[in-house]
């Protein structure tokens, strides 16, 4: 579990149940939530030239698209509930006055971020790498 549940309930986080196929977060919507899954499984799509070039199953504990409140950007990713899934879900604002009262949990973020995106790397190259090697066939 990246944050404790109840302390984003405390801060005013809110558990929200998202159907088998509900789309949870759309690729070109900004992000206005932070979101931790409680139950259940979901399935982030990464976007490249409006196609789908990583997927990555996303479980009970994990955050999803936290990076994206950091910034300005709109998703790139979309993330669809593959099961029943229990998320609790904490406005931007909020989630901001919980790092800013409890500062300890940036370094939690950073590491998960961090690990997301060593995972990502090392797929894009194995992708890349399997690419390059069918092309000189």
């Amino acid at each position: 579990m990246l944050i404790n549940n109840e302390l984003l309930l405390k801060f005013g986080g809110v558990k929200k149940t998202y159907k088998q196929g509900d789309i949870i977060m759309k690729k070109g919507k900004y992000a206005e939530f932070y979101y931790q899954i409680l139950k259940g499984k979901a399935i982030r799509n990464n976007f490249y030239q409006e196609k789908i070039i990583l997927k990555s199953m996303l479980v009970k504990g994990q955050s999803l698209g936290e990076a994206f409140l950091f910034t300005n950007n709109s998703y790139s990713i979309t993330i669809q509930a593959i099961d029943d899934c229990h998320i609790i879900r904490l406005e931007k604002y909020k989630f901001f006055n919980l790092l800013e009262e409890h500062p300890h949990l940036y370094l939690i973020l950073c590491q998960c971020m961090s690990e997301k995106l060593v995972y990502k790397f090392s797929k894009i190259q194995s992708i890349s790498t399997n690419t390059l090697r069918n092309k000189s066939r």
